[in-house]
Parts: structure tokens; C-alpha cells; sequence
């Protein structure tokens, strides 16, 4: 629905695949950096350790 609404103005990135869940869970802080905002993180759940990092992201955004 996101990705319907707001996807020729966001970034969307879905975390499913096997290659890009991994590198979520392995540094999901760089992970993160790697996408400026706006974004869209789609099946952020393959990635738990994402969330307090797109969290901390979101609140030191101006």
C-alpha cells in the first residue's frame, strides 16, 4: 500500500531477499545510512535489529 501511495516520491527497499536480509542483520546501523530518507523499508520483519535504528534515524531527521 505504501509502495502504491507514496512510491514515485520514496525510496523502497524490501528486506525479503536472502542477500539484502543479510546485510540488514549484519550492520544494520550502515544498513540504514545507506538509504537516505524518504524510505520505504518493506518486510522490515526478516530485519528486527533494523527498527531502532530507522527509529533513531527518524527522530534526528530535521
Amino acid at each position: 500500500m505504501l509502495r502504491n501511495l507514496f512510491g514515485a516520491s520514496y525510496l523502497y527497499v524490501s528486506v525479503e531477499s536472502p542477500d539484502i536480509m543479510a546485510a540488514a542483520s549484519n550492520d544494520p546501523r550502515g544498513f540504514v545510512e545507506m538509504y537516505p530518507a524518504p524510505v520505504i523499508f518493506d518486510e522490515a520483519q526478516y530485519a528486527p535489529d533494523l527498527l531502532p535504528y530507522i527509529k533513531e534515524k527518524q527522530l534526528s531527521s530535521p
